[in-house]
């Protein structure tokens, strides 16, 4: 029995050594895994001979953000699109409201006749191939617009603070730790300053002939000019990563000075 005590015990304490030199051996083979990743691929940090990975990156979070915009384009671009830029056409809705009588009447007044009813049943077909997607008036239609010219401007402020970022990265180097991770977070902030740009746009607190006139705005993707430079603006909020915070602090200080102007102007009655 004293055998086998002295045995365990020396066996022991050698599994815990072998044990230990197994993790020692994975933990250099990880480190050297990590280290071959990064020195390779370089992925991990945004650096000035490293921008690459993150252009694609900014360039696929633009695309994500601009998907209803795409979208709202290439509906726009079918053939069967009117070619009105401003107002649709009034002969497909006519259309649709000569089926709908047509249809009212010859089920009232020419029920039992073959042909009446060969008529109603082309006009039915013609109700069932009615598509949202041709009718610029239609609730679905002015929905998806009203989405692409949002994600529009989100994209377009993303799309700017990722390009001041890089900008600056390639010129002064490395700008701390950036990884994939934090400049998709730096996209999503710029992305809310064009958001509240294009707010503050809505709400006429600036205006002038170099700023979208918050009249056109529901219909402002169809009106170039207009477009144009709601987007340029939308970039800018995301370039400039002080221009909107700028905005909102003169707006607040503006707000301060006439609430202090109408308390002096009417003092409060004793």
């Amino acid at each position: 029995m004293q055998i086998r005590a002295i045995g365990l015990a020396a066996i022991l304490p050698q599994k815990k050594h072998n044990q230990l030199k197994i993790n020692y051996l994975l933990f250099i083979h990880l480190n050297q895994l990590k280290l071959f990743i990064m020195g390779h691929f370089k992925l991990w940090t945004l650096t000035h001979d490293n921008t690459s990975p993150f252009v694609i990156i900014a360039v696929f979070y633009f695309l994500l953000l601009s998907g209803p915009f795409i979208y709202f384009m290439y509906l726009h671009g079918q053939q069967n699109y009117m070619s009105d830029e401003y107002t649709m056409s009034a002969d497909y809705n006519n259309s649709a409201k000569e089926i709908n009588v047509s249809v009212n009447d010859s089920l009232h007044k020419a029920a039992g006749q073959g042909q009446a009813v060969e008529k109603d049943n082309e006009a039915l077909e013609e109700i069932a191939q009615y598509d949202w997607r041709n009718d610029k008036e239609s609730g679905p239609f002015v929905l998806l617009t009203r989405l692409a010219i949002f994600s529009a401007v989100l994209a377009f402020g993303a799309i700017g603070s990722a390009v001041s970022l890089i900008t600056r990265v390639r010129n002064k180097g490395q700008i701390g730790k950036i990884t994939a991770l934090e400049l998709i977070s730096i996209q999503t902030i710029g992305a809310i300053f064009a958001c509240l740009l294009t707010l503050i746009f809505i709400a006429d607190f600036i205006g002038g002939r170099l700023f979208p006139e918050p009249d056109l705005f529901y219909r402002i993707i169809y009106v170039h000019p207009a477009f144009a430079k709601l987007l340029i603006w939308s970039f800018i909020a995301g370039f400039s990563e002080r221009f909107v915070p700028n905005i909102l602090n003169n707006l607040v200080k503006e707000s301060e000075q006439k609430e202090v102007k109408d308390k002096e102007d009417n003092p409060p009655n004793d």
